[in-house]
């Protein structure tokens, strides 16, 4: 998943534009795209790192019942 997908996804859940994410952080700063830019990337990194974590969890399930699975059908 790219950055820009989980962006998407991220935009998404929160049913939001960019500009009411700026406004939800803090309406001061609203007019100043670069704080909630920053703001969105740390958030698509966290999301990132989750969804990579899953992943591996996944993949290692998946190895696992597959391995038992190859068990049961060489006896």
């Amino acid at each position: 998943m790219t950055r820009s997908e989980i962006k998407d996804l991220i935009m998404v859940i929160l049913g939001q534009t960019d500009y009411d994410l700026m406004k939800a952080y803090d309406p001061e700063t609203a007019e100043e795209p670069e704080y909630a830019e920053d703001q969105m990337e740390r958030l698509i990194d966290t999301v990132e790192d989750h969804l990579k974590k899953l992943a591996k969890k996944l993949v290692k399930e998946n190895s696992v019942k597959l391995k038992k699975k190859l068990a049961k059908t060489k006896k």
